[in-house]
């Protein structure tokens, strides 16, 4: 399974770089996003992180509470 690492070192940029164009962020030049986004694909990069998880405002509260002897 393909990893950031991999891409970055493939495309000859920084961990961060990849980072950004995977989550399309607009600091990265456009040839270097096209770049990263064909060699994930050609690594089969999936975000497994991301994947079975709701979007960050979508995730539900919870607060965990652990007591002693009360």
């Amino acid at each position: 399974m393909a990893t950031i690492k991999d891409i970055a070192e493939a495309c000859g940029v920084s961990l961060m770089t990849v980072s950004r164009a995977l989550r399309e962020k607009t600091s990265v030049k456009e040839e270097t996003k096209k770049r990263i986004l064909a060699e994930a694909e050609r690594l089969g990069y999936t975000n497994v992180a991301r994947q079975g998880r709701p979007a960050s405002g979508d995730a539900p509260r919870q607060v965990q509470l652990i007591l002693g002897n009360i």
